[in-house]
């Protein structure tokens, strides 16, 4: 991605962002790109390419804890009330009022709430590998475990207690190349065997395991990888997770009135007030806007049949289309990803 279109913004609560940002020649609208877990705004650089070359708009953000973007050490820093906030300031000090948002992993939760808080500046929406998150969708961790093991057979999200520990981060850091193995593997399996289950994750990292690489990444990106994860840190990624384990986002989601802010805090003691504006009206719950939604066959993580339940719920006008691909299928097949998204978005 060009780094002369980088740029460096302090949102609204005081911390900075860095983005990528291409304007929209014409009236081709403008697309945000969000990426998820363990990634930066550079994992997008084949649809960003290929949708500016277009003549869209495209903006990528670093998302909160990563690359160039502030890395805050509070878990309640990472609600999505917050972060929504912090992207729609983003695409207003860019003149950007309307947009369809694209979200992959953690970034389909960001692109959930920004149509659940701001649905009146949501053209569409994509989603890839994970679907739409109403709110509460994990108010009960243990309960969410069962279900997913009770849709596809097997636990899918069991390495989430050991990213809710104090010291993952460490761990994840010192074996980094172990870790990297098993979730960028030629072999996709290894994320239900290796990955998925409750404990098997770390006890693959303190082995200091290592699987064979896939091939959709060179040697010089998965240095790039590498740098960025380490320069930054694990922390502030693996707050993505705890906010949610520790119950922030949760309480986030369950507020009802503008009238009152609510404090969350943490064992530790410490505290954040979050702004009362944050409010997601039920009737937002439901989406209007046309949604794509992109499964991965090969995803033993994130199964394309846990997104049915919920996007047949909530949406009503979805266009499904699977892929041949892993978790990744945006690295992987992204010639197949930029068709299928370029021609749901020429119908919009």
């Amino acid at each position: 991605m060009e780094q002369s279109l980088y740029k460096d913004l302090q949102v609204s609560r005081g911390l900075t962002y860095h983005y990528y940002f291409s304007p929209a020649t014409g009236t081709k609208p403008t697309i945000v790109f969000l990426h998820g877990f363990p990634s930066t705004s550079h994992d997008w650089r084949h649809q960003a390419s290929f949708f500016s070359a277009k003549g869209y708009g495209v903006l990528v953000p670093d998302m909160l804890g990563y690359g160039g973007t502030a890395k805050p050490e509070d878990p309640a820093a990472y609600v999505q009330s917050l972060i929504v906030r912090d992207v729609v300031d983003i695409l207003d000090a860019e003149g950007v009022q309307k947009f369809i948002s694209i979200g992959h992993d953690w970034g389909t939760l960001t692109n959930s709430r920004l149509v659940n808080y701001f649905p009146d500046r949501v053209i569409a929406l994509g989603f890839l590998n994970l679907g739409y998150s109403p709110p509460l969708f994990a108010a009960d961790f243990a309960a969410l475990s069962t279900a997913t093991k009770a849709a596809v057979g097997y636990e899918t999200f069991g390495y989430w207690p050991f990213f809710n520990e104090d010291d993952a981060d460490k761990l994840i850091e010192s074996r980094l190349d172990s870790f990297s193995s098993v979730g960028f593997s030629n072999d996709p399996t290894l994320l239900r065997t290796e990955f998925a289950p409750v404990g098997a994750l770390k006890a693959w990292l303190e082995a200091d395991k290592r699987a064979p690489p896939c091939t959709y990444l060179s040697d010089e990106e998965r240095a790039i990888q590498k740098d960025s994860l380490l320069k930054g840190g694990l922390k502030g990624p693996l707050n993505w997770y705890k906010v949610v384990m520790r119950g922030f986002a949760n309480a986030d989601d369950k507020r009802e009135s503008f009238l009152a802010p609510i404090t969350l805090s943490i064992v530790r003691q410490t505290h954040l007030a979050v702004p009362p504006y944050a409010v997601i009206p039920k009737e937002n719950y439901a989406i209007s806007q046309p949604v794509f939604f992109g499964g991965c066959k090969l995803d033993y993580v994130c199964r394309p049949e846990l997104a049915k339940p919920a996007l047949d719920a909530y949406v009503n006008d979805v266009t499904y289309r699977e892929f041949d691909g892993d978790h990744w299928t945006l690295l992987s097949h992204p010639d197949d990803v930029n068709r299928e998204l370029l021609a749901w978005i020429e119908k919009l």
